[in-house]
């Protein structure tokens, strides 16, 4: 797994306009309209897609979630910076 990106981390995120969720057993299926593309997440994706409100960085999101969970904290930033910048490069999320 590669290093994390430490501007992804340093960031507070928000999902993109034109975005639409649902969440089906724990799991989120989302809608671009503007694009008429689905993208379903797993659970993890989905709870880290559920925390993005604008308002915490990846560093401090990838902290409680590390906390929360009783996971070794490096290898929670390394998951949540895959996850931050794979919606990034969907087009699923905008830097706040």
């Amino acid at each position: 797994m590669a290093d994390p990106d430490p501007s992804v981390l340093e960031r507070c995120w928000s999902r993109a306009p034109g975005v639409d969720a649902v969440t089906l057993d724990g799991e989120a299926v989302l809608y671009q309209s503007p694009h008429g593309r689905l993208h379903v997440l797993n659970t993890s994706a989905t709870l880290v897609w559920e925390c993005l409100d604008g308002t915490v960085t990846g560093a401090e999101l990838s902290d409680e979630l590390a906390q929360a969970f009783g996971v070794d904290r490096d290898t929670m930033t390394a998951q949540v910076d895959s996850v931050l910048e794979t919606f990034y490069s969907e087009g699923l999320i905008v830097p706040t």
